[in-house]
């Protein structure tokens, strides 16, 4: 009668037993239960390593939860040993181009790139037993790294990293997935049987994109070597993105993501003033009114600091971009819809005129509006730029009990008074 104890199948004890003793054991078990020879075999050591992990798992967490319950009193009088933790070193490959580090997970991760991209990833089975000998790939911290170096790699491997993540739309499309000339259906049961990717969780939406890229790469090969019986469904990507701009955004307004659109419904008054000002300005008949601009701008919902700052920001991007900040050229260009009544009523309504920007960027953007707002001024005439003394109405200060001094107490009656008086002085001497 075959044996139903799990590390009886896989030749471990069971006392001391680790994950990656089972793991190596399994491989080892592996290369002679082989899936075309005996089916049944091979799917008994497969149950049998699945349940063998989650044994070990059990009592690993039981182990942790007992131990905060005891005594610590030992260890608060055992002496601490201050140990210094190794200063880890960068380095660039060429060669290789990539960036290495002498981090215990990253030595792991020098020799699996090697393997890779040297050695074509030549000998999986060989190559995966020696990897599991280092220390590091018991440590759970430097396995975890490890892993998600598999994740990340493959995915960027077989060409998930081509999209442009800055167009929304785009980077949500599928991918044609191209398998890497390194991944061996050898070494794929191997990463599958170290690293269980097919029932791995992802916890955001780019993990879920690479664990996608991963089950449409392995699912062939695992079918194949009856390693799974049949495909999974796809992680809901979609699903994460939707998730992920709710928590971003935090929006109050009724504003969604759209599963048909890809992207995101922004319902906020300022988003909403700025599509009603991008279909004024298509209108022929509004190109030289402001009363339809005046309307957006004092609606009750944009008055409060927050949408006011906010529409504020956008309509200097969009003025700049319009008037030709953002060409290579930087040619000021004014198209017919920005009217002087519309740029004045914009210049009063945010003061433009007026602000120099805290830093850099809006420093720019400020000058920038400086010249499309001086095309429409009224220049000042020059003597009320340098002469405006001469304009000074004395009549506005009789409120302050302003009135025209006495000639005598005038500095200039003063000193001729003062002038008079010392050369009385003196001819009186002289006589």
């Amino acid at each position: 009668m075959p044996s139903t104890d799990p590390f009886a199948i896989l030749g471990v004890e069971e006392k001391g037993a680790t994950l990656a003793s089972i793991k190596k054991a399994y491989s080892v078990k592996l290369k002679v239960t082989r899936p075309d020879d005996d089916p049944e075999g091979f799917m008994e050591l497969r149950e049998a390593y699945n349940h063998a992990k989650n044994i070990v798992k059990w009592n690993s967490q039981t182990t942790i939860d007992d131990g905060l319950n005891e005594d610590l009193s030992e260890d608060i009088e055992a002496p601490k040993v201050e140990v210094k933790p190794e200063q880890i070193k960068y380095w660039y490959d060429e060669k290789l181009d990539f960036n290495f580090n002498s981090s215990p997970s990253g030595q792991l991760i020098e020799k699996t790139v090697r393997w890779m991209l040297e050695r074509k990833g030549a000998e999986p089975d060989q190559f995966f037993d020696e990897l599991m000998l280092e220390p590091a790939f018991q440590n759970k911290p430097d396995f975890m790294v490890f892993s998600n170096f598999y994740r990340e790699h493959i995915f960027y491997s077989a060409g998930g990293g081509d999209h442009d993540y800055y167009e929304e739309e785009n980077f949500l499309e599928d991918v044609e997935y191209e398998r890497p000339e390194w991944l061996s259906d050898e070494a794929i049961l191997r990463i599958d049987m170290l690293f269980d990717f097919q029932t791995a969780m992802p916890k955001n939406e780019w993990e879920a994109r690479q664990l996608n890229c991963i089950k449409k790469i392995f699912e062939p090969v695992l079918l194949a070597n009856s390693v799974i019986e049949q495909k999974s469904d796809p992680h809901d990507v979609l699903a994460f993105r939707a998730k992920e701009q709710e928590q971003l955004r935090k929006d109050s307004h009724g504003s969604y993501f759209d599963r048909s659109k890809k992207k995101w419904i922004d319902k906020s008054p300022v988003t909403e003033a700025m599509n009603d000002i991008n279909e004024l300005i298509e209108i022929p008949w509004s190109n030289a009114s402001d009363t339809t601009w005046r309307d957006i701008l004092e609606r009750d919902n944009l008055q409060m600091l927050d949408e006011f700052q906010d529409l504020d920001a956008r309509l200097r991007n969009f003025i700049c971009n319009k008037t030709g900040m953002y060409e290579d050229t930087r040619k000021l260009k004014l198209p017919p819809w920005l009217s002087k009544s519309v740029v004045l009523l914009l210049d009063d309504t945010f003061g433009w005129n007026y602000q120099s920007g805290r830093h850099e960027w809006e420093y720019e953007q400020y000058r920038w509006l400086h010249s499309v707002i001086a095309q429409h001024r009224d220049k000042p005439k020059t003597q009320n730029v340098y002469k405006t003394w001469q304009y000074i109405n004395r009549n506005s200060y009789e409120f302050l009990g302003y009135q025209p001094m006495p000639w005598l107490l005038k500095p200039s009656s003063m000193l001729y008074t003062y002038c008079g008086y010392r050369l009385l002085q003196a001819i009186l001497r002289v006589l």
